[in-house]
């Protein structure tokens, strides 16, 4: 957690090399492992939204993992669909839009599914969410 709220202090750093940290190690030993804990949603919550926050640094199997772990994810109970809610907003911001494409006709279903059922509260994160998406499917055409 604490290493998602100073990305920005942190990442700038590991991408020019003025800092040796093994981000790949903490996603391939820990993250992938917090997301995987579906009896643990505040787990698995937290890794996707962990994952959206360094996504610059991921591969792109890993990124197509987390982005569709986070799809899924929206299916779950509402402690982790908030959490994947705010990854895939995260997601949009930070990756390209080509990286999202082979995702949009998925995330527009799961969102639109979400949305119909969801909390007031959800129910906002979800919208704001989905336009997100839009905006950038918007983009690719």
């Amino acid at each position: 957690m604490i290493l998602g709220r100073v990305k920005p202090e942190l990442l700038p750093r590991i991408q020019s090399g003025s800092i040796s940290f093994n981000m790949m190690g903490v996603f391939e030993h820990i993250i992938q492992r917090g997301l995987n804990a579906n009896e643990h949603p505040f787990l698995q919550g937290r890794a996707l939204w962990f994952a959206s926050q360094y996504a610059e640094c991921l591969n792109p199997e890993m990124k197509a993992q987390f982005i569709e772990g986070s799809i899924q994810a929206l299916a779950s109970s509402t402690v982790v669909h908030i959490f994947s809610l705010k990854a895939i907003r995260t997601f949009c911001d930070v990756l390209e839009e080509s990286e999202l494409f082979p995702f949009q006709g998925r995330l527009l279903e799961s969102l639109a599914r979400l949305a119909s059922v969801a909390s007031q509260e959800t129910l906002y994160l979800a919208l704001e969410t989905l336009s997100f998406v839009v905006k950038v499917i918007v983009s690719n055409i």
